[in-house]
């Protein structure tokens, strides 16, 4: 995978520069939505699960995002309804109304990216690019789709929802490059190895700061992570050394 994420880095560097952020997560084009929903059906209807994930969370984000398409959500509702996923976390429904909006829509418009921006052969998706005049960076992730419940709400029924989310049996890995440099060894790390169990629910995009005035560049990074009865917040700092990646 990593030959490919790096070609794929090294492709949107450009792209970076010049295009705004609601450009970088718009593509218009309703024949490939079609086909992500063909796809998405057939997949489905073989029991690829993996395979069924991927192409949903795609067709998803992307119609989503794109406002000039005649696709509509709706259109893969039947194909999701024949996973059959069954509620198996929740959210407490006291949250304000904005807050739960956002988080499960932010879950959605995540996994818009642009085709360069993915690896179809193995279902991953490079989340929440980032660069400064030196660095550029990115999240290699892979989607899983949940069910959850909002309970306890104001007028007392139970809601339920889809959560596209970053699976963790598939760590997602931080993966980092040099603009200043060809031919470079590009720096991996795998994302918080000890989470063994909990699903990612969304990543901010990461800063690039040397915060100690020390010549190295750190990475800030903030995510959540969802549990079966909620989530919690983590941010980590990573060091840029040389030829090393360090937490």
């Amino acid at each position: 995978m990593t030959r490919r994420i790096v070609s794929i880095l090294i492709i949107i560097i450009a792209a970076l520069f010049v295009l705004n952020n609601d450009a970088l997560f718009a593509q218009k084009n309703d024949e490939n939505y079609k086909n992500l929903l063909e796809k998405a059906e057939k997949s489905v209807n073989a029991g690829e699960k993996e395979k069924s994930f991927y192409y949903i969370t795609r067709y998803i984000g992307l119609v989503m995002s794109d406002q000039s398409t005649k696709m509509k959500v709706e259109d893969i509702t039947k194909i999701v309804d024949k996973i059959g996923l069954k509620s198996t976390a929740f959210i407490s429904g006291k949250y304000s109304p904005e807050f739960l909006e956002w988080y499960f829509m932010a879950t959605y418009y995540m996994w818009a990216s642009p085709e360069e921006y993915t690896n179809e052969a193995e279902l991953a998706t490079v989340l929440a690019p980032s660069l400064d005049n030196k660095y550029y960076i990115g999240i290699v992730a892979h989607p899983v789709m949940e069910a959850w419940a909002v309970i306890g709400t104001p007028d007392g029924k139970i809601k339920n929802s889809y959560m596209h989310l970053i699976d963790y049996k598939k760590p997602p890995k931080i993966v980092v490059g040099n603009l200043k440099k060809t031919n470079q060894e590009i720096l991996e790390y795998e994302l918080n190895p000890e989470n063994k169990n909990n699903y990612y629910q969304y990543f901010w995009r990461p800063i690039l700061k040397d915060l100690n005035n020390d010549g190295n560049t750190e990475i800030i990074l903030r995510y959540n992570i969802a549990r079966a009865d909620g989530f919690y917040q983590k941010c980590d700092i990573y060091t840029i050394s040389g030829k090393k990646l360090n937490f």
